[in-house]
């Protein structure tokens, strides 16, 4: 039987980066190996990035603080000219809190929130991955369609209504993750450049983010200058008296 599925016939497609060559289950195997030992291993990680930010039709430069405690929380801090701070968020497995210092006011919502946003499929330790540049555990399946391209590789296939393509370099490093909800008109497009060596493993330091929502639309391009793992992180997070909820 291994030897059988080591010689299956592997399908090509046309693509618009030329032929998609389907692996072997062999081959998967040895894929999968590589891609589990690139993922990124820390406790808690803290980064610094030069950042140009859309939101809907409006564009700004600014300075985004991440700090992340794995598996527990994901605390933003944006800030402005003259090192203004003008939002924060907080997520965690249960709750998402965003303060809006510029306007007054502040979201606290169950983690369901999201959705709005993004796909159900999407649970807090995936959009955990997204941000450090990790494949999404649910990507990392050997039943899934693995594809050798001109560029490197990718992975394709579907969770419920969630559609996804993830793209990885030669080199076995993460380049792209592409998820699409059909049904709801959602996409959600993240890349990630410029890879450098942090405590010994492989980190991005250049992360681009594009979503697209019904009621939401964001470009979000992340230059780090500042990466740093395992270090003790305080995530302080408490709205303002005098801010108001938005509904």
């Amino acid at each position: 039987m291994v030897i059988l599925s080591g010689c299956a016939v592997k399908k090509a497609t046309e693509t618009t980066e030329g032929v998609r060559k389907e692996v072997s289950r062999l081959e998967k195997k040895r894929i999968l190996d590589k891609l589990g030992s690139n993922q990124l291993i820390y406790t808690t990680y803290s980064g610094k990035a030069k950042t140009n930010l859309t939101v809907n039709d409006r564009s700004f430069n600014a300075t985004m603080n991440l700090r992340i405690k794995h598996n527990e929380a994901i605390w933003v801090s944006v800030t402005v000219f003259m090192g203004i701070e003008a939002a924060r968020v907080l997520i965690t497995p249960e709750r998402i809190q965003i303060i809006n210092r510029i306007e007054g006011k502040f979201i606290d919502k169950p983690f369901d929130y999201i959705y709005s946003f993004t796909s159900r499929e999407l649970s807090f330790e995936e959009i955990e991955s997204l941000l450090v540049g990790n494949t999404m555990d649910f990507a990392l399946d050997p039943q899934l369609d693995y594809f050798k391209t001109a560029s490197g590789m990718e992975i394709i296939g579907s969770k419920q209504d969630l559609d996804f393509t993830i793209g990885f370099g030669d080199d076995y490093k993460l380049k792209s993750t592409e998820l699409a909800e059909k049904e709801k008109s959602q996409t959600l497009l993240t890349t990630y450049e410029e890879f450098k060596a942090v405590m010994e493993q492989i980190v991005p330091q250049r992360v681009k983010i594009g979503l697209k929502a019904p009621k939401l639309a964001l470009k979000a391009d992340l230059q780090y200058n500042n990466i740093s793992l395992d270090e003790e992180l305080d995530i302080p997070f408490s709205i303002p008296s005098g801010f108001k909820p938005v509904n």
